[in-house]
């Protein structure tokens, strides 16, 4: 059974972000327990002056191979307060995703649209079974560690960081151009789509850009495509930034 991590607030102003601390924290707990990270999404909660936040106030959910919880769950706190950097309000949660409840995903969702409180998140996750922590400092963290779990397992929301395949981290892929066919092998994307939802078939030439982000679509990795727009040997190339965001946050 997979098991669901998310964290939330590792970072300050001037260190690196979230999203690279859980591609770090992914890579340890694959050496360390021999295990299989699924994949790696970013998630965007509501910005507004009332919610306190770094930079953009978005939360990672890390989805592993069955593991023993309680270690999984010791050795991603120790982690984390061993990296953690001045200023920052961490919170961890963990849990299988087959207690992943309909209460967590409505409580995710109206932390996309809401100012909620660190008690109605705590409250969620005690009612629900489920291990929620601050690490430090406020532990405002804890918001948007339940929010990335109940998010990622909604099956439609945020976007991959890591995905499992041969080239595991997607900011590794190379700025090229290659068949469809061989970005699904070497990324473990499920398929390509157009941003109005139209699946693009056959195995056409693409473009790969700096910032190759599938969405989480019906629980799938699925790449954005676009047309080109100049005459060159190819038809598609990776849908841009602002696309992919407006889908994904």
């Amino acid at each position: 059974m997979n098991i669901y991590i998310g964290i939330d607030d590792t970072d300050n102003k001037e260190s690196r972000g979230t999203g690279f601390h859980s591609r770090q924290l992914a890579s340890v707990l694959e050496k360390t327990f021999e295990i299989k990270v699924l994949g790696i999404t970013r998630h965007q909660q509501l910005v507004h002056p009332d919610v306190p936040y770094t930079s953009q106030n978005s939360s990672a959910c890390i989805v592993v191979s069955d593991a023993p919880v309680d270690k999984l769950i010791h050795f991603c706190k120790q982690y984390l307060i061993i990296n953690q950097v001045p200023g920052c309000d961490i919170g961890l949660c963990v849990i299988k995703e087959h207690k992943i409840s309909k209460e967590i995903i409505s409580f995710a969702r109206k932390v996309k649209k809401e100012v909620v409180t660190q008690q109605q998140a705590r409250t969620i996750a005690a009612e629900n079974n489920t291990f929620l922590e601050g690490l430090c400092g406020t532990e405002d963290g804890v918001i948007g560690a339940l929010a990335a779990v109940g998010l990622r397992k909604s099956g439609n929301d945020g976007r991959f960081i890591w995905l499992n395949g041969p080239v595991k981290e997607l900011r590794d892929l190379p700025q090229d151009v290659m068949s469809l066919n061989e970005l699904l092998r070497i990324s473990g994307i499920h398929h390509a789509e157009t941003a109005n939802g139209e699946i693009v078939s056959d195995n056409p030439d693409v473009l790969l850009s700096q910032w190759v982000r599938p969405i989480l679509k019906d629980g799938l990795p699925v790449v954005i495509l676009s047309k080109t727009q100049n005459n060159v040997s190819y038809e598609w190339e990776t849908a841009g930034k602002d696309i992919v965001r407006k889908l994904s946050d």
